[in-house]
């Protein structure tokens, strides 16, 4: 297998049970948002919001949520040096104010070791049939696609997502337009939950019916050996995003 190599490069499995120990009770619930307090010691809860480093969090939940979590989202920083502006209408003013920052200050190596060590610990909390989604850019995408495969096994990755931006603008001479996100999404297990997803069509088409026949997939047939068409109005969603 292909390994991504970098300077410092560790994670911390061997010392699991200690960090689980050390934040095991690290978090305090601060408030409890219309739900009965009676139902969230009764662990009947439908949602918790954690505020803190998700590293930290994660060590926490290991110790009642290892093995259980069907799905984790992840939208790390992009490693693109750079914040991002939100426009903001008041009245008849609108200004920039600063929406979130995507700076890392240290080198590649100290950005690779940040998530690796994240992504290990959430494969631990991810369950048999979990997925994970990871979302970058071209800044690192390729990087963590390496230690994806090193972490989850190169035969669970499942799809790279597309996220396409239309018609952005782009003031560079020299290359063509950077107009697309990744979303890298791997399972734990070959047992993995797959909800199929289906989205409208601008028009309605006309598409060959199929259905198996002894095990092979062909074009359906009327009785006159003629092949059946059918119209649809939607489709089933791929890996490509708008």
């Amino acid at each position: 297998m292909v390994k991504l190599i970098w300077e410092n490069k560790k994670d911390l499995l061997n010392n699991i049970s200690g960090l689980k120990n050390t934040f095991r009770d690290y978090f305090n619930t601060i408030e409890v948002i219309s739900q009965d307090k009676n139902v969230i010691n009764n662990q009947n809860w439908k949602n918790m919001l954690f505020w803190g480093d998700n590293l930290n969090v994660s060590y926490h939940l290991l110790n009642n949520f290892e093995e259980k979590i069907d799905l984790i989202y992840i939208d790390p920083p992009f490693f693109s040096g750079s914040n991002y502006n939100i426009s903001i209408l008041e009245g008849d003013t609108k200004y920039d104010s600063i929406a979130y920052f995507d700076c890392w200050n240290k080198n590649t190596d100290s950005y690779l070791q940040m998530l690796y060590e994240r992504i290990v610990i959430f494969r631990k909390l991810l369950s048999k049939k979990g997925l994970i989604f990871v979302h970058l850019d071209w800044h690192a995408s390729h990087y963590i696609k390496l230690f994806l495969d090193e972490i989850f096994g190169k035969n669970r990755f499942i799809n790279e997502i597309i996220w396409y931006y239309y018609n952005k603008y782009s003031a560079g001479k020299k290359t063509l337009p950077r107009a697309h996100d990744n979303i890298l999404v791997y399972s734990k297990s070959s047992d993995f939950t797959f909800n199929e997803q289906r989205i409208l069509r601008k028009k309605p088409i006309k598409q060959l019916k199929r259905e198996m026949v002894k095990g092979v997939l062909k074009n359906a047939k009327d009785e006159n050996g003629h092949v059946i068409y059918r119209t649809v109005t939607d489709k089933k969603l791929d890996d490509v995003w708008r």
